[in-house]
């Protein structure tokens, strides 16, 4: 049997988090209000490649979320 690497355990790992962004973002959407399912690369989190112990790059991560939700905050 063949091992499953650090990066491919973190991505199956992270499956139920990228399957309730969008669970999140349909619900809301069901009550009427807009909505965007984002996961965390998308949102701007980053992180250092230490995969299977990786960290958030914190100040890196709060300048890119920033502009992200500044974005679509800004949105009507």
């Amino acid at each position: 049997m063949k091992e499953v690497s650090a990066r491919s355990l973190d991505y199956l790992v992270s499956f139920g988090e990228r399957l309730s962004d969008d669970l999140v973002s349909f619900a809301l959407q069901d009550l009427k209000k807009k909505s965007t399912a984002l996961n965390g690369k998308e949102v701007g989190i980053v992180t250092d490649s230490n995969f299977g112990e990786s960290r958030p790059l914190m100040d890196t991560t709060k300048i890119r979320i920033s502009k992200t939700l500044g974005s679509l905050l800004s949105k009507k």
